[in-house]
């Protein structure tokens, strides 16, 4: 049998729980426990997963982390997955708004996240009131890479769970960020700003919706900030807000679709920054 590791970030408050916890099984059967929105729990492998629980007294924006698989020859494979790419996480990114306790855009302080091979199951309701249930919808999908078996098993060596990048609410990024992502998310949102200002200005000079419409539609094919090279994934900014340009271009009249603009130009007022 494989060896299987786990790297956490114990030290900015983003433990690993791990099978070998006492208190691993009672996390699990917490979190199996709790309904609400998102992907069907699957059955855990005992030795292929972990309980993240987030300790920082802050929201997590952003998490991104892989499973990395090596044969005895050396050779490894991974499989990454990020829960980014929704506009409420873009937002608070930006510093435009601030986390809201909902029941799974966000990863509140003290609640706990399964990770498995299949991806990251739980939410929100290990830590929402009970007066804030009735208004607590919300739902942030995600996105990964690779197949997780990729190798028979007998051919695997090790593997390795590993927490890639945490972006926190104050704008703290931590974590060895092997996909580069935190580079993509800061050249995406200059990228972002950078078309809003193209269409602003096409805007003001009189040119028409079909005009505009030419200058966002590349970006919404594909997020070229950070071409896709082996195990790098793109930040999906540029792309989010270009889908969402095409639909302001076709439903909003004329003021509306400056002011979308213009927010979209706007500079960010938090920095995204790593550990000094």
């Amino acid at each position: 049998m494989a060896d299987t590791r786990y790297r956490g970030l114990g030290e900015f408050g983003l433990p690993l729980v791990t099978p070998n916890d006492p208190s691993f099984d009672d996390l699990v059967c917490d979190i199996e426990s709790r309904p609400g929105s998102g992907p069907a729990q699957p059955p855990v492998s005992p030795e292929r997963a972990a309980v993240l629980v987030n300790n920082t007294g802050k929201p997590i924006i952003v998490l991104a982390w892989f499973w990395r698989y090596t044969g005895h020859d050396g050779k490894a494979t991974t499989s990454w997955i990020s829960n980014f790419g929704s506009s409420a996480q873009r937002d608070v990114l930006m510093g435009r708004s601030s986390a809201r306790r909902d029941i799974n855009t966000f990863i509140l302080p003290g609640s706990k996240r399964l990770l498995t091979e299949q991806g990251t199951f739980g939410n929100n309701l290990d830590v929402l009131t009970h007066e804030e249930l009735p208004r607590a919808q919300g739902y942030c999908g995600g996105w990964g890479g690779g197949s997780p078996r990729e190798r028979a098993e007998t051919a695997l060596a090790v593997v390795e769970l590993v927490l890639d990048l945490v972006i926190l609410e104050d704008g703290l990024c931590v974590g060895p960020n092997e996909s580069g992502l935190y580079e993509a998310i800061n050249e995406s949102f200059d990228l972002q700003r950078t078309v809003a200002q193209e269409a602003i200005a096409a805007l003001e000079a009189g040119e028409s919706v079909g005009k505009v419409f030419e200058i966002v539609r590349p970006w919404a094919r594909h997020n070229p900030a950070r071409p896709r090279t082996p195990g790098k994934h793109p930040a999906p900014v540029v792309q989010t807000f270009s889908n969402e340009a095409i639909h302001h271009l076709t439903h909003a009249n004329d003021t509306d679709l400056h002011a979308f603009f213009k927010k979209a130009a706007e500079p960010r007022s938090i920095e995204l920054r790593r550990p000094i």
